[in-house]
């Protein structure tokens, strides 16, 4: 739903405005063209192997755009833009709060206020012509150079994340249930495998 308002809100006009940007076209007052790593800081982090997470730990490891464990360190305290940059190098998440986010995603550090419209541009453009094939499909700092997005004025930023907090919000607390119910998966089936859980008793129709 949240992908929906924004196409109705902006999808073809950030397109019209990207070509007239290149034409040499002036743009509404207050409305521009930037390249991508001009307007947020791009950040990439070390790695961390699969054999130092831990599984009651903390935090949520991001390896690429997916949880894939939990850790006792943090590197990124807000919830933020990070893109795959190896493999399946499209694939765009926000991250939850206090995160540890592995050397396979880059961060895109945008303002608070910037960040809802930023995910939904970023997501509907994609960034497949910035891959470099070499051993695998990759995203480089030197590829990104070439993205370019439209930033709105500060009074559509605004309306904008008013209108589509909402849903992100419910967005947010479902992705946290999702991970919370298959937290208790893991820790239930091996129980039950094993006998360790006794569902004797149970009454199964």
């Amino acid at each position: 739903m949240a992908q929906a308002i924004y196409n109705e809100m902006i999808g073809k006009k950030s397109e019209e405005f990207l070509k007239k940007s290149e034409e040499g076209k002036e743009l509404p007052k207050g409305w521009r063209v930037e390249r991508l790593i001009d307007i947020c800081n791009v950040k990439y982090w070390k790695n961390l192997p699969r054999k130092k997470l831990i599984d009651n730990g903390k935090y949520p490891v991001y390896w690429a755009s997916k949880v894939i464990g939990r850790y006792n360190e943090y590197n990124v305290k807000d919830r933020t833009i990070i893109v795959w940059c190896r493999g399946t190098v499209w694939e765009i998440n926000i991250t939850e709060p206090y995160s540890f986010v592995t050397n396979n995603s880059f961060i895109f550090d945008f303002k608070p206020e910037e960040k809802r419209f930023f995910y939904f541009q970023l997501k509907k453009r994609g960034f497949r012509d910035t891959i470099w094939w070499v051993a695998q499909p990759q995203i480089t700092l030197s590829s990104l150079e070439i993205v370019k997005v439209l930033v709105p004025s500060k009074d559509f930023l605004l309306k904008f994340h008013n209108i589509i907090d909402p849903f992100m919000q419910k967005m947010f607390n479902l992705q946290l249930q999702n991970q919370n119910l298959k937290q208790a998966r893991d820790l239930l089936i091996p129980r039950l495998v094993t006998g360790k859980l006794n569902v004797e008793d149970l009454k199964i129709v």
